[in-house]
């Protein structure tokens, strides 16, 4: 038979139902009886596997990325920002901008540098208050944007810097607010994608005192991205006392588009209570909602002042705001975990508890989140600890959330060489050397000296973590305990991982993704035998209440005719910057289908597969550490539909590519000779080691009419999912989404994965003999294994691993031991 003479001859499948449905199609060949076995049906083995058989169509306009825009950074060389502004208490505001210092770490050559022009950057007039790192446009930079407040107090403005060419900062001012009735005296910024266009807001605070001193005005202020004109979406006026006051980005329900979170340590009845609003913006509109007032997280009369920090703590998808308190008793900080609920509620947990800590006020710690890509984030607190002590006083806790047991671990890091004699300590977090993890930068004043003091770490991804503490970097001119040197990491050269969208986006099939492989059941040709009821079925019982089927994943790969590696190009950080995106531009990471039946033949071997039709999206390399990377294609392969095929393995075979046949050395016998079948010693020998299941008992073929039947389900195997669920890692490259529970893949992921209903059934049904001479001539015993292909297991067959170069499938063989006289 020629495949290619084929191709539009019907093919036998069944259309596969995503996301909530199963499909109940059947694809059930026809059989008949005679004196030799039936021959397949021709639409069984005939048919076509290109992208021509699916009816795929886009619903992106033409100018959609799958990555939100033309030019994105999918790994960043962080360069490290500090802003030493120079404190008005002392000389006045009138020169406080004018000399305000700008340093910045290329992340490379570890060594800091002033940046050209950068002193006077705000001019006379305005002093520095806070900086945030972002993206606000659409080069694959990233911007920095500063709150500065000017010299009477009754006005605040928001600049944008960028880096240039030759590495000096140009600043454009975005916009300034006046708060109204008040002097302002401090602010902070934060900058976060809240509308989903992949541009990012700016969230402001402005006091009428400095932060953790006690204020009676303040008000929080979100704008649009300056692309968008810089309008205000939100504005929330505090009237009344409070010591400190915040306003987070923060996905608390998991969506993808984070809300803002305001966050009020103390009110107009005590300092130690801790209060927070939650604020969202609705799709399609032009300002944010309160979703609730005013809720206390804690009333504690003995606090003595209240710090958050944003982040996904327990890898659940959901942001946690948490919160640490200093008492008046001093000694420790208590940390806690707050989680907003599906009914609107907060759920509160004990997050750690730091001890031994000296100065509990407000201006000796801080905390920050950071992500080293284990899967949630972490949080890191800076503390002194043991007075009088010129060892290690300084130490940063980074508090770690274990889910095997479901637990918090604490690990510390000294800050070396620091003597006591320092407050206002600050963290940053990073990814300094292009690893895609966070590092931590840390920052504090040395009061004897009138100098800021940074020390960097580049943290390990092991259990234990390890870092490399770099020499201490000192910047001349800060002031005696003011303020705090503003420190913020970001990518603004771009000169990290960057790719270009070439605009080329075509349909790719993916190579097939075995299900089951049936064999033909043992049969002797040329006898009166009953092939009209002989078969080989996989089966699945309807099921709502259990997740199985096929997961396809999003792949990122090298373009054919390149070479690069793609997952040692962008790691771990890459990876989840391309699957947040992708939730971002609202595209699904996977497809998920169900496959519930099919039957095989008298006197074939069958496979079911699947294909999926995946969406490419190509880009271009434009950055990278490595040069020869430069220039390279690589694609984004989003699965967007798939189809379940049921052919005769001969036809697979001669249709499909070498390295995707299923070879003599898979199944080596002929349907309708049963000596070609391997006997139960054989086939005992060759599934040792391997993950399978055997029927208990040998079977005698039948004499007469009728039939006999074995049944091995997984129901009654009380399999585990851990046994029922097989990936497959991508190859070449980096998968994205294919999270299936008892599913094993490697760093780099996988490109998809089967799990097989817990109902599933392999059943076998083989005809008997009708006339006795003919039965006592070619009697035989027989019997079944279905062995997960591909698949290692131990004496008590739990998974160990695959098999490397194998596609894991299950593959239904048969035993044959030969009685009769004619043998």
């Amino acid at each position: 038979m020629n495949p290619a003479a084929d191709l539009d001859r019907p093919l036998l499948r069944s259309r596969c139902i995503t996301a909530l449905g199963l499909s109940l199609a059947l694809g059930v060949m026809g059989a008949c009886s005679g004196s030799q076995p039936a021959a397949p049906a021709p639409s069984l083995n005939e048919g076509s596997y290109t992208p021509d058989a699916f009816t795929y169509t886009d619903p992106h306009p033409p100018t959609f990325h799958p990555l939100g825009t033309a030019s994105t950074v999918l790994v960043e060389l962080a360069e490290t920002m500090v802003v030493v502004p120079y404190d008005e208490q002392l000389s006045g505001y009138g020169t406080g901008g004018a000399k305000t210092q700008v340093w910045i770490d290329e992340g490379k050559d570890e060594s800091f540098a002033q940046a050209p022009g950068s002193q006077g950057l705000f001019g006379p007039g305005l002093a520095l208050r806070g900086a945030a790192s972002g993206n606000l446009d659409d080069d694959g930079a990233k911007e920095w944007v500063a709150v500065a407040i000017t010299n009477s107090g009754t006005k605040a403005a928001l600049y944008s810097a960028d880096r240039q060419q030759d590495g000096s900062v140009q600043t454009t001012q975005i916009l300034s607010f006046d708060p109204g009735s008040y002097s302002l005296r401090d602010a902070r910024v934060q900058l976060a994608d809240i509308d989903g266009d992949l541009r990012d807001e700016i969230i402001v605070v402005a006091r009428s005192n400095y932060f953790s001193n006690q204020a009676s005005k303040a008000v929080v202020l979100v704008f649009d991205d300056p692309e968008h004109g810089a309008s205000e979406l939100m504005r929330m006026d505090r009237d009344g006392s409070h010591i400190d006051l915040w306003a987070w980005p923060a996905d608390v329900d998991g969506d993808g588009r984070p809300e803002v979170v305001v966050s009020l340590a103390g009110d107009t009845t005590h300092a130690g209570h801790h209060a927070v609003r939650l604020y969202d913006l609705p799709e399609g509109a032009t300002t944010m909602v309160q979703v609730h007032d005013w809720i206390y997280l804690s009333k504690d009369y003995l606090t003595l002042g209240v710090k958050s920090a944003v982040g996904d703590f327990d890898g659940d998808g959901k942001d946690e705001i948490a919160t640490g308190k200093t008492s008046i008793l001093g000694g420790q900080l208590g940390i806690l975990l707050h989680e907003w609920q599906a009914d609107g509620t907060i759920a509160s947990r004990n997050f750690a508890t730091i001890g031994d800590v000296d100065e509990p006020g407000d201006h000796y710690w801080a905390m920050t989140a950071f992500d080293r890509k284990v899967g949630h984030d972490e949080l890191a607190v800076i503390a002194p600890h043991g007075f009088g002590s010129s060892a290690q006083p300084w130490t940063v806790s980074i508090l770690n959330y274990e889910p095997v047991t479901d637990a918090w671990s604490q690990f510390q890091l000294p800050l070396y060489g620091e003597a006591y004699d320092g407050e206002n300590p600050t963290l940053c977090a990073g990814d300094f050397n292009g690893d895609g993890t966070e590092g931590l930068m840390c920052g504090l004043l040395r009061g004897y000296s009138s100098e800021a003091v940074l020390e960097r770490w580049v943290l390990g991804t092991s259990p234990v973590i390890g870092w490399s503490p770099l020499p201490d970097r000192t910047f001349p001119g800060a002031i005696i305990k003011s303020r705090t040197p503003v420190m913020v990491a970001g990518d603004w050269d771009a000169d990290g991982v960057v790719v270009e969208s070439t605009g080329h986006k075509f349909l790719t099939l993916d190579r097939p993704i075995p299900i089951a492989v049936l064999s033909a059941p043992p049969t002797r040709a040329g006898i009166s035998q009953n092939y009209a009821d002989t078969s080989t079925r996989y089966e699945t019982g309807v099921s709502t209440t259990q997740t199985w089927g096929v997961t396809t994943g999003t792949t990122v790969a090298a373009a054919v005719g390149f070479d690069v590696d793609v997952f040692g190009l962008i790691k771990a950080g890459g990876k989840a910057t391309i699957a947040k995106t992708l939730t971002t531009t609202q595209l699904d990471t996977t497809q998920v289908s169900y496959v519930s039946g099919y039957s095989g033949s008298a006197n074939a071997d069958t496979i079911i597969f699947q294909g999926t039709l995946n969406r490419a999206y190509e880009y271009r390399i434009v950055s990278a550490p490595d040069p020869d990377a430069v220039g390279q294609l690589m694609t984004v392969n989003v699965p967007v539909d798939s189809l379940t095929y049921n052919w005769t393995l001969d036809y697979f075979n001669s249709y499909m590519p070498p390295q995707d046949r299923i070879g003599d050395d898979v199944l080596s016998h002929v349907p309708g000779q049963i000596q070609s079948y391997p006997t139960f010693g054989e086939l005992d020998d060759a599934v040792t080691g391997s993950l399978h299941w055997q029927y208990p008992a040998e079977q005698d073929v039948g004499q007469g009419a009728g039939s006999n039947d074995l049944e091995i389900a997984f129901l009654d195997e009380d399999t585990t999912e851990t046994q029922r669920t097989v990936s497959v890692e991508v190859e070449g490259g980096v998968g994205i989404g294919v999270e299936v529970s008892g599913a094993e893949s490697s760093e780099s992921g996988s490109s998809y994965a089967i799990t097989y209903s817990e109902t599933s059934r392999f059943t076998t049904t083989v005809g008997s003999i009708a006339a006795p001479s003919e039965y006592e001539a070619w009697r035989y015993k027989w019997g079944l294994v279905v062995e997960t292909y591909g698949r290692t297991a131990d004496a008590d067959n739990v998974p160990t691993g695959y098999v490397p170069g194998r596609r894991p499938f299950q593959l239904v063989r048969y035993w044959v031991d030969a009685v009769g006289s004619a043998y």
